[in-house]
């Protein structure tokens, strides 16, 4: 398994043994400026988020190998992915959530800052094609996100402890809030078969003091 560190002597991706917890450096990911989301396409590779670069790497760890280098490749990088630097970090956050439509052939990246979903299409060859704006969510500063079997978006917004679903017709609808257990909810992982969708939302508990009613936690919403 592999995680994302954005610890500066750590930049990029550390690779964990889920048996020993051991962990090491995915050798190659140093240049990444600051690693954020990530997800895999499960054939040994990973799409990761860029925030301060505004941009999406490739990695294939299959072939982190002691005598084979990973391969590590700056898949996309494009303004539509760039933060704006509108919130009070010291570097802009674009580039954040990530997920993939293995059938649609499309990477979707949340920019945080421009309240955006972008769209990158993925080519024949494996490329990235023409990022585009799939969605405009004004006043939602998009986190992690994640993909259900029906094509509906759900969307992590940490300042207003809320989980959106976008659905493909461009709906956008408030499924869970501070009353069902948000706090800061920064990424979102779903468990779908055929009775049931669940999310699974990581809190940060990090924000508006008042605000804030439940601490750092994972917590799992029954979604219809």
């Amino acid at each position: 398994s592999a995680v994302v560190s954005s610890n500066p002597e750590l930049n990029g991706l550390v690779a964990i043994d889920p048996a020993s917890g051991a962990w090491r450096h995915v050798t190659g990911t140093e240049q990444m400026a600051m690693a954020n989301a990530l997800v895999t396409d499960g054939w040994g590779g990973l799409w990761v988020t860029d925030t301060v670069l505004g941009a999406v790497w490739r990695v294939f760890v299959n072939g982190d190998l002691p005598d084979r280098a990973p391969v590590v490749e700056l898949w996309v990088q494009d303004p539509l992915l760039e933060g704006t630097g509108a919130l009070p970090y010291p570097f802009p956050i674009g580039a954040n959530g990530i997920d993939v439509d293995f059938v649609g052939n499309t990477v979707y990246v949340a920019n945080t800052e421009r309240s955006t979903i972008v769209g990158i299409p993925i080519t024949h060859e494996g490329a990235a094609g023409e990022p585009f704006v799939h969605a405009e969510l004004p006043g939602v500063a998009a986190d992690g996100i994640a993909l259900d079997r029906a094509g509906n978006l759900y969307i992590a917004d940490p300042p207003a402890h809320t989980l959106w679903k976008l659905t493909p017709e461009g709906e956008l609808v408030a499924v869970a809030d501070v009353d069902d257990g948000l706090s800061g909810p920064s990424s979102v992982a779903l468990y779908e078969d055929e009775d049931r969708l669940v999310a699974y939302v990581s809190n940060q508990a990090i924000g508006d003091p008042e605000t804030i009613k439940h601490g750092p936690s994972i917590i799992t919403i029954e979604l219809e």
